[in-house]
């Protein structure tokens, strides 16, 4: 017996995040008198260029500002790093917290943690909020130093007493999670809100999870629209998915496909498997819109070169029942295996059943009581027949043999599953 059917996926909420890398975050609470994304112009680039060169440590900070970000000059890192260097010798801690960042993502120089953690230290010391952050980032993901949450907790703490909206998420989230500290949900919502008011785009969607599920919050789905749909113009995917989802299920707003698809388009464009996987669900079936077979087999190809496990699974079923394709067991099969290795218990059990009737694969009953076994093991109990039908064709030393490497196959993330 297979699982014949397609996986909707009930609602698969995403969102609650690591915040990527710290490198991005380059001085917020900037010095002198050209701030990022001021246009500067050939004279000012001159004059910057002569103030520089006299000591000025300003004018050397925002003149490697230009050059970092191609302000009134191309850009040139190995400039950059110069002018920012120059700079954070005089003391200036906004040049040295972004002399930390050319370190640590290797920008017009090699790539140095040791030289990125210094840097940031220094300019930490000095009060400077984003080296501060990055600070905390360093010691939270043991990068260049040894994992230390205490102490990243301590210079997160220190950045978000300045408002800095990077710190504040990592703070919130870290309650969140309960990592290292006790689980508190309202000191995180606090503390994701203060962000999200900033316009951190992460704060937002994150927010909007805690008003969803009511966590250190009364549940509010207008207010998880609100945050979902401030992240979503932010063209945050997470956002932009979270906000399909209730407007496929009609959680909080009224049910529009439509809008759903649209969302979940812009998510999936930015290759979110789990907005992939929605569209091709979405039109697979038809939900309130015109059936597409190519367009379902187009997203899940999608999602499942991202290894969605439910998107791999349905391509199974497709070119194992000749669902809007040709049928193609041997197709099927390669899908349901990845499904299976992603741990997909119906994919489990139909990769077993292929396995047991020999269809697009050499039949191995062995292999497919194996499956079986694996997938019995997560609760699947229509695996409950096959297990029987598999295990009568089985010596009893082959069974034992079976179960045992079973159990090296969950123990493994199902990657060691093959006698």
């Amino acid at each position: 017996m297979r699982n014949i059917f397609f996986i909707s996926a009930s609602l698969i909420i995403s969102g609650i995040i690591l915040l990527t890398t710290a490198q991005n975050v380059q001085a917020q609470n900037t010095q002198g008198q050209n701030a990022q994304g001021q246009n500067v112009d050939a004279a000012q680039i001159e004059e910057l260029t002569r103030n520089g060169k006299a000591g000025d440590a300003d004018a050397q900070y925002n003149l490697a500002k230009a050059y970092d970000f191609g302000d009134g000059v191309k850009i040139n890192d190995i400039e950059a790093v110069k002018w920012y260097k120059l700079a954070a010798e005089q003391g200036h801690s906004a040049a040295m917290n972004n002399l930390g960042a050319m370190y640590e993502d290797g920008e017009g120089t090699q790539k140095n943690l040791a030289l990125a953690f210094k840097w940031y230290q220094r300019a930490a010391d000095k009060g400077q909020r984003s080296a501060q952050h990055n600070l905390g980032y360093f010691y939270e993901n043991a990068m260049g130093v040894e994992e230390d949450l205490e102490k990243a907790i301590e210079y997160y703490t220190r950045a978000a007493a300045q408002k800095h909206s990077g710190a504040q998420f990592r703070l919130g989230y870290i309650y969140d999670m309960g990592e290292q500290v006790k689980e508190d949900n309202v000191k995180a919502v606090e503390l994701y809100r203060a962000a999200a008011l900033q316009g951190h785009s992460v704060a937002q969607n994150n927010l909007g999870l805690m008003y969803e599920a009511g966590e250190g919050i009364e549940k509010d789905l207008g207010k998880a629209k609100e945050w979902y749909q401030r992240s979503a113009d932010q063209d945050y995917k997470l956002g932009q998915y979270n906000l399909g989802t209730l407007y496929e299920f009609g959680n909080g707003v009224e049910k529009n496909i439509s809008k759903a698809m649209k969302y979940y388009k812009l998510s999936a464009e930015q290759d979110h498997a789990n907005s992939q996987f929605r569209l091709g669900y979405l039109f697979d079936v038809g939900q309130d819109i015109e059936e597409d077979n190519a367009k379902a087999l187009e997203w899940y190809k999608k999602a499942a070169e991202l290894d969605d496990a439910d998107a791999a699974f349905n391509l199974g079923i497709m070119y194992d029942e000749a669902d809007g394709v040709k049928e193609d067991n041997e197709t099927a099969v390669k899908y349901y295996e990845k499904a299976a290795k992603l741990g997909s218990p119906d994919a489990q059990n139909n990769l077993g059943y292929m396995y047991l009737y020999g269809e697009g694969i050499k039949r191995d009953v062995f292999q497919a009581y194996v499956w079986f076994l694996v997938s019995y093991e997560q609760g699947n109990e229509i695996t409950k027949q096959n297990l029987k039908i598999a295990k009568l064709l089985l010596s009893r030393k082959k069974e034992k043999q079976a179960e045992k490497l079973a159990d090296i196959c969950i123990k493994f993330d199902y990657q060691r599953c093959d006698k």
